[in-house]
């Protein structure tokens, strides 16, 4: 299941919204995307509701618990650590996954490279669940919609160009758009989330400086990061009344093909 923009609370108290692969309690289960109020967000491996790291930050303690360490038998060793602790394994890895781990993680990021680099096209995954936006029809039913995530505008007059970048930032979390693949086509997606400025980390080509709108481009969960250098470019608005005046021989309204 898939979940986009779940309201959760991570093991550390920290409350934000959640966008990626869950378990059938709704628990981020998977690859996803924590986001926090101030715009900071985290991407990782979560396991039953809680990230998941291959690595940690050594704590001062272990560094000297380390250094102490060296020069012993593993009989010494094996002595001093209490008993009745056995060491939990990690869950099992995901096949075919690979993720990069920044300093600071738990406290956010948003898409790392290893997720980009999953498709030609640049784009990667966030699932949804029970929190669909209106186009999933198949979880719809007797629900007639005009536009399903990554359709092809049906028409050239359903999309309205920017005039100028400035006009994309009316785009909300949750609102839909057409978005230029890098295929050449352009999809119906959803605003997944807005101002996003960039992944913490410990190496200058891990930051992307600058706002960004992130968009979920099909039922997939396959999502796109567009910068604002090229939202006049690869963004065009839904013009709503040109949908609704081709469809005026349909008898449902323009809110049915496009409830807020």
């Amino acid at each position: 299941m898939q979940a986009v923009a779940l309201p959760w609370t991570d093991e550390r108290g920290l409350r934000g919204q959640y966008s990626g692969q869950v378990n059938s309690q709704n628990q981020p289960h998977g690859f996803g995307t924590f986001v926090l109020p101030d715009g900071k967000a985290t991407t990782c491996k979560w396991w039953n509701g809680a990230a998941v790291h291959r690595r940690r930050t050594l704590t001062e303690r272990d560094t000297i618990d380390k250094q102490t360490d060296r020069g012993r038998s593993s009989r010494e060793r094996s002595k001093s650590r209490p008993r009745g602790l056995t060491r939990i394994p990690p869950p099992p890895p995901f096949r075919n996954a690979r993720v990069h781990h920044y300093e600071g993680m738990r406290k956010s990021s948003v898409l790392d490279e290893s997720h980009k680099t999953e498709k030609s096209d640049g784009t990667t995954s966030i699932r949804h669940s029970n929190i669909i936006p209106f186009t999933y029809t198949q979880n719809s039913p007797g629900q007639r919609t005009l536009y399903a995530l990554g359709d092809t505008p049906k028409s050239p007059s359903h999309m309205t160009a920017l005039t100028q970048s400035s006009n994309a930032v009316s785009l909300k979390v949750h609102d839909f758009a057409f978005v230029l693949r890098s295929d050449g086509q352009w999809c119906y997606s959803i605003v997944a989330a807005t101002d996003y400025v960039g992944l913490p980390g410990s190496h200058e080509k891990y930051y992307d400086k600058g706002t960004y709108i992130l968009f979920v481009i099909d039922s997939e969960g396959r999502t796109k990061k567009i910068k604002e250098k090229h939202w006049e470019e690869k963004i065009r608005l839904v013009n709503i009344e040109a949908c609704k005046t081709e469809h005026t021989s349909d008898d449902c309204s323009v809110e049915e093909l496009f409830p807020c």
